[in-house]
């Protein structure tokens, strides 16, 4: 479960979560109109702060590796197996997560880092450590010649782009129908 949203900046105003359905909405006033929206308000991009956290594969430029955003930092509260911990990702260094926690039983322990004394995972090894904790993949690369991964499961759970509720067995208009079938038999525990 995800608990808590926080950045390093006071701009940004923390999201906390609890347990059950959350909905994130966008506040209108009374004095609101039909021509006021509800773009700009920062649902999206608090999907993508979790994205983020969560391992994905930013593309420089776009989203959140931005110019404007380079000196920002993301937090993510989060239960992983049993685990509370808070994984901290930084723009200008999104190859290194943070992790803060007890991390007991996880198959794989972060690295210290010399310098600064915390505990990181490099993203792809976190990445890894993900599809065992949230999706019960194998840790061991040495299965199938195709197997599903973390960011191509996760992708049906945070949904991003145009195309992302299209249909709820595709997370992109493209997938192939055999993609598509294996990852949605997965997430609905039917391997």
């Amino acid at each position: 479960m995800i608990h808590r949203v926080t950045s390093n900046h006071r701009s940004f105003h923390p999201v906390e979560f609890t347990t059950g359905l959350n909905i994130i909405l966008a506040d209108r006033s009374e004095a609101s109109t039909e021509k006021d929206t509800r773009n700009g308000v920062g649902k999206s991009t608090l999907l993508e702060i979790i994205n983020f956290c969560l391992g994905s594969r930013p593309a420089k430029g776009k989203g959140l590796l931005i110019e404007p955003l380079q000196s920002w930092v993301f937090t993510v509260d989060i239960t992983l197996r049993d685990n509370r911990v808070k994984v901290t990702r930084a723009v200008a260094d999104h190859n290194r997560i943070v992790v803060e926690g007890p991390t007991d039983g996880w198959p794989e322990q972060p690295d210290q880092d010399e310098q600064t004394g915390e505990r990181v995972y490099k993203a792809e090894r976190w990445r890894t450590l993900l599809g065992w904790a949230l999706f019960d993949l194998p840790h061991s690369s040495d299965q199938l010649p195709y197997r599903q991964s973390f960011r191509s499961l996760i992708s049906y759970v945070v949904r991003l782009g145009p195309d992302a509720y299209a249909s709820p067995f595709r997370h992109v208009r493209q997938q192939k129908t055999w993609d598509s079938q294996l990852h949605t038999a997965y997430v609905l525990w039917m391997n």
